[in-house]
């Protein structure tokens, strides 16, 4: 996947995926691409607000799309109230944006700082536009969840101002599931949909994905528990929760259950012989095989070289592993550049064999224990959305539940020097002559 964001609104203007471009142009019919809209969304019934009885303009979804934002990271951005924001929003504020790729998944990410003294009133939305050609009739939206309870807010073509009125889903759908374009579906704006149980919506043409737009509280403890080990039933891995502190577990806000099973633990004791725990653990992992081999290939050819007795390339084999678990495949910038798929290489093993022992000696391997960002350890900080009685019920999975301000944050840099390349060689060997020196640093 390759992104390109823009300072102007801090907007997303492409998204290119297995080659093809999937944002709109931003010509045809409509001059953006993906809009954020803050500090409000939608239309005002007048163009104007009312702020401690004073009167500001606020015109529809607000002014943060119109503006420059400052460019703090690859794709990050950060707007500071000034001057011109007060004309029409007597608040200070500061508004970050920065999206960031994960496999085939891009992330959306704002946090807005309220650096007044007083509550502040905000909306905030995005406004991404999909390309695909609904002209032939293929082309539909597809619910997460049977929508058996959504309604349709209709809209006032004169005003583009939600009616005091509702209608039933079904009056727009096919099925509980479906929702078909056709050149008509929008005549009126905009679909404004409610009492929608989905937590995320597949955007299809044909039976093709274009597009999905989308764990904390897992209940870790199952067996009976005393009072003081009731609130480590479900997991508090967002920032402040219980299980946050080093002593408790969770410094990162990751639980790891790769090779052992959570219920291996006090309470559930699975580890005990009346559990009868199986655990099946590799003597040689075959991703790492395709990954070595793709190392090995790259290192000598890039992306597109292979054994004289092996028929894949490097690239293939990267993907072979990619396809298993429907990841997408290697990006062709990334392919292109020899230098870049090693990189992928890199990250790839990161993931792949995350908490099997590997990633030291890979390191130590190609000469990069000592060089950002490998050397440091980062923790995923977010708040929940969801109350804790969400989590207590057992109808609801915690993969759908909703959190906010999504960052990490550096806990620990490891000051490794040049000497960690080496181990260091016994003292009663390197003493038995003068010949037989330690390794450097050591």
């Amino acid at each position: 996947m390759e992104i390109k964001t823009v300072e102007k609104g801090a907007e997303l203007i492409s998204v290119i995926f297995n080659g093809e471009e999937r944002l709109h142009d931003g010509k045809t019919f409509w001059g953006k691409h993906s809009p954020v809209l803050f500090p409000t969304v939608g239309n005002l019934r007048y163009p104007k607000v009312i702020i401690d009885g004073k009167e500001y303009p606020l015109h529809k979804h607000g002014f943060a799309r119109d503006l420059n934002f400052e460019k703090i990271g690859e794709h990050s951005y950060l707007l500071k109230s000034n001057e011109e924001t007060h004309k029409v929003y007597p608040y200070d504020f500061e508004f970050y944006i920065w999206y960031e790729i994960d496999g085939n998944k891009l992330t959306f990410n704002y946090k807005v700082v309220n650096k007044s003294d007083k509550t502040m009133i905000f909306g905030l939305g995005g406004h991404p536009a999909f390309k695909c050609d609904y002209s032939n009739g293929k082309c539909y939206v597809e619910f997460e969840q049977d929508e058996d309870e959504m309604e349709v807010m209709p809209m006032d073509l004169n005003t583009i101002l939600l009616k005091n009125e509702s209608l039933k889903g079904d009056t727009i759908m096919t099925g509980k599931k479906v929702i078909k374009f056709d050149k008509d579906t929008f005549k009126i704006d905009s679909l404004i949909l409610t009492k929608i149980k989905s937590k995320s919506v597949t955007l299809k043409e044909e039976d093709k994905k274009i597009v999905k737009l989308n764990f904390d509280g897992f209940k870790y403890l199952n067996g009976a528990v005393t009072e003081e080990r009731k609130p480590y039933v479900y997991c508090e891995l967002f920032t402040g929760g219980n299980m946050r502190p080093v002593a408790n577990g969770s410094q990162t806000g990751y639980f790891m259950q790769k090779l052992i099973p959570h219920t291996c633990n006090i309470v559930d004791k699975d580890y005990e012989w009346s559990a009868s725990l199986h655990c099946y653990l590799s003597y040689m992992r075959l991703a790492d095989i395709y990954l070595m081999y793709a190392e090995a290939c790259a290192a000598v050819g890039g992306a597109s070289y292979s054994s004289s007795n092996f028929s894949k390339t490097a690239e293939e084999a990267v993907n072979t592993i990619r396809d298993r678990c429907g990841a997408g495949h290697v990006a062709a910038k990334y392919a292109a550049d020899k230098n870049k798929f090693m990189d992928e290489i890199r990250r790839e093993r990161a993931v792949e064999l995350s908490f099997e022992g590997f990633r030291f000696c890979d390191l130590q391997r190609w000469l990069l224990l000592t060089e950002y960002p490998y050397n440091t350890k980062f923790s995923s900080e977010f708040y929940r959305v969801n109350p804790q009685s969400w989590y207590e019920d057992d109808a609801n999975d915690p993969r759908d539940a909703e959190v906010s301000g999504y960052t990490k944050k550096v806990i620990l840099t490891r000051n490794f020097g040049t000497q960690h390349y080496w181990f260091p060689l016994l003292d009663d060997d390197v003493y038995i002559y003068a010949e037989f020196t330690q390794n450097p640093g050591w």
